[in-house]
């Protein structure tokens, strides 16, 4: 299961439609072998982009209390600070950084020190004074309109620490940022919990606010399993209706996740994340038949065991597949393909704050 919920059925209806998924010998590509394609895909393209597609929560060093999965879902090493990256006296910010992962939705904390990671932050900024471009990471502190120099200093943690910029000294000394922030397109902040019995398609929130979320696109997955579940209907800020029956385990007042999937930057990468898996799946496939495989055995992950090898030839219709996939993603000579024009608008040219 991935975070954007993006499954099997999904690929092979709007992907992979027409084509029959076997080998030479009439074996099926296992689900859970397509599966891996796609998680591989999702992957190779968040890391490749500097995105995160579903709703993902950093902590920069969390305490012993807070649950991975739960509270936060990646660790955010913290940033080394150098002068460059500070100004003092401009009357323009105070601190600059860009994060590396975005779309940024939310800051919790940001902080600087001048100590080993594990001890306390000499400052720890106002949240108020941040102000950042979301879909570039460039995040700067400065204090708000009317805020005085001595009364902002009173509103940081030490205050006092300000002295290496007042001395100059952060020109030799560098620091470590802490950023504990909220990015991803799916822009869904949960509270509450949900049950829901077996064999129904009602799932009852407890403290959750269901109004007013757009149920095209909308999934939902709960107690963290390996599945998602496409929303039909929002009732009201406590019930949802699920588009089939749910079939697995009665859940009592469990953790959820929703993955709003409608904003166009989300369909346009989940397009261009479908067609990545969709010429994966394909070339593993179509490698098996090109060299003629006589006898298969495939496994979960999609490699093989115990193999055997006969005259064979290539087919054409998955040939075709990927040669149209491959062009749509990579554009030709002149023209863009999606995921040139994908990452033009959506990271777009960095910019500076004024």
């Amino acid at each position: 299961m991935n975070k954007i919920c993006f499954d099997v059925q999904e690929l092979k209806t709007h992907f992979l439609f027409g084509l029959d998924l076997v080998d030479s010998n009439g074996i099926p590509f296992p689900d859970e072998a397509i599966q891996h394609e796609i998680d591989t895909a999702i992957d190779e393209f968040e890391n490749f982009m500097g995105v995160k597609l579903a709703q993902t929560k950093f902590l920069t060093n969390p305490t012993s209390d807070k649950k991975l999965g739960y509270d936060y879902d990646e660790l955010l090493d913290p940033i080394n600070v150098y002068s460059d990256e500070m100004g003092f006296g401009t009357g323009l910010f105070y601190c600059k950084k860009k994060l590396g992962i975005t779309p940024i939705i939310s800051i919790q904390r940001f902080a600087w020190k001048l100590a080993k990671p594990d001890e306390d932050a000499a400052l720890t900024f106002p949240l108020e004074w941040l102000k950042w471009k979301a879909k570039n990471g460039m995040v700067v502190v400065r204090p708000v309109t009317g805020v005085s120099f001595d009364l902002a200093l009173t509103q940081l943690t030490h205050g006092t620490f300000w002295l290496p910029w007042v001395t100059q000294y952060h020109k030799v000394v560098p620091g470590l940022l802490e950023v504990d922030y909220l990015c991803g397109y799916a822009k869904r902040e949960e509270t509450g919990t949900v049950s829901i019995a077996t064999n129904t398609d009602i799932v009852t929130g407890a403290g959750t606010v269901f109004r007013n979320l757009p149920p095209n696109n909308l999934k939902i997955n709960m107690d963290n399993q390996d599945e998602c579940f496409a929303v039909k209907r929002v009732n009201s800020d406590t019930e949802l209706i699920l588009r089939n029956v749910y079939t697995g385990a009665t859940l009592s007042a469990v953790p959820y996740r929703l993955i709003d999937r409608s904003m166009s930057g989300m369909m346009t990468a989940i397009n261009i994340v479908g067609k990545l898996a969709a010429v994966n799946v394909l070339h593993v496939i179509g490698d098996a038949m090109r060299v003629g495989v006589s006898s298969e055995s495939w496994s979960a992950d999609g490699l093989t065991a115990s193999t055997s090898y006969t005259a064979g030839v290539e087919n054409a219709t998955f040939g075709a597949r990927i040669i149209q996939y491959k062009k749509e993603l990579h554009g030709s000579p002149g023209q863009p393909g999606l995921i040139e024009n994908w990452r033009d608008s959506e990271k777009g040219v960095l910019m500076e704050f004024i």
